[in-house]
C-alpha cells in the first residue's frame, strides 16, 4: 500500500515539472512575439493606431482635394465634374435613401464608389487614400451600388423611337428605328456609284 502511494506522488511530481516547463516555454514564446519590433508596443499604443477621430482632418482634406479645389482634379480622378458630382449626391441622399454614416459622408460614399469604378482600384489602394478600412470600402461601395440601381427609372433615359417628321440629315434615314449601340455592325447596302467614298485601306 505504501509503495502504491509512493508512486502515485512521484508521478504527480512528474507531472508538475512538466506542466511547469510547458507554461513556462509558452511564455518565453509570448515574449518574443511581443518584443520582436525591438520595442513592446503597449495597448493604450495599440488602440490610438484605430482612433477615426485622428483620421477626419486628412478625410476632410483629401475629400477637399477631390470635389473642391477645381473641375480639373475632380474629372480626372471621379471622371466628372463638381457639379455633376454634386447633383449625383443629391440624387443619392434624396431620392434614393442614402444617408451619411458616422464618419463617412454620402459625398465621401459615392467619391470611394467612382474611384473604384473610373480606375479599377483595389480595395487596398482606396482604403490609403481615403484613410479608411477595407470593411468599410466594401460596405459603402455596395451600398452606393444599391442605392443606384433602385434609381434606374431616373438615371436611365427610356429610348424614343425616329418619327416621321425628323428632319436631322444623321437621323431622318432612320424613321422608326430605336439606333444602336456604338460600333454595332448594320448591314447596309450601298449604290455603286457610293462604294469608293465607303471602301477602307483594307479592303
Amino acid at each position: 500500500m505504501a509503495r502504491i502511494c509512493r508512486r502515485k506522488a512521484e508521478i504527480v511530481l512528474v507531472a508538475e515539472e512538466i506542466i511547469f516547463e510547458i507554461i513556462f516555454m509558452l511564455t518565453m514564446l509570448l515574449n518574443r512575439r511581443r518584443n520582436r519590433g525591438g520595442f513592446r508596443i503597449s495597448n493604450v499604443q495599440r488602440l490610438s493606431r484605430y482612433k477615426m477621430v485622428d483620421r477626419i482632418p486628412q478625410q476632410l482634406e483629401h475629400m477637399n482635394e477631390l470635389t473642391e479645389l477645381s473641375d480639373v482634379d475632380c474629372f480626372n480622378n471621379l471622371r466628372m465634374n463638381r457639379d455633376t458630382f454634386n447633383r449625383f449626391c443629391y440624387l443619392l441622399r434624396y431620392y434614393g435613401g442614402l444617408v451619411d454614416g458616422i464618419y463617412v459622408s454620402v459625398g465621401e460614399q459615392f467619391a470611394i464608389f467612382l474611384s473604384v469604378l473610373s480606375h479599377n482600384s483595389k480595395v487596398r489602394v482606396v482604403e490609403f487614400c481615403f484613410k479608411c478600412s477595407s470593411h468599410t470600402v466594401h460596405q459603402h461601395f455596395h451600398n452606393v451600388l444599391r442605392t443606384v440601381l433602385n434609381l434606374h427609372d431616373i438615371l436611365l433615359a427610356t429610348p424614343t423611337t425616329v418619327d416621321d417628321e425628323c428632319t436631322h440629315p444623321r437621323w431622318k434615314h432612320f424613321k422608326g428605328c430605336l439606333g444602336a449601340l456604338y460600333g454595332t455592325l448594320i448591314d447596309v447596302t450601298v449604290p455603286e456609284l457610293d462604294n469608293a467614298r465607303h471602301h477602307t485601306k483594307n479592303e
